[in-house]
């Protein structure tokens, strides 16, 4: 039983320290984020994330799309 009990704290510990370096690892992460201004034909829109290229183009391309529609 003492061998049970000991492995479970450690298994215990591991699972800790694994969601505090995810907690780190996400702080760090929203440091990271960027921040852009899309100038549409009609409006203005301004917002700051973690995104790839591809990503901030689909973002400024609905912008257009659902905001500007003529």
């Amino acid at each position: 039983m003492a061998g049970f009990a000991s492995a479970k704290e450690n298994v215990e510990k591991v699972n800790s320290k694994a969601k505090e370096t995810k907690t780190i690892k996400k702080a760090k992460k929203k440091t990271q984020m960027q921040c852009g201004t899309f100038q549409a034909s009609c409006t203005s829109a301004y917002t700051c994330q973690d995104w790839s290229a591809g990503q901030w183009i689909e973002w400024a391309e609905k912008i257009q799309d659902n905001y500007c529609q003529l």
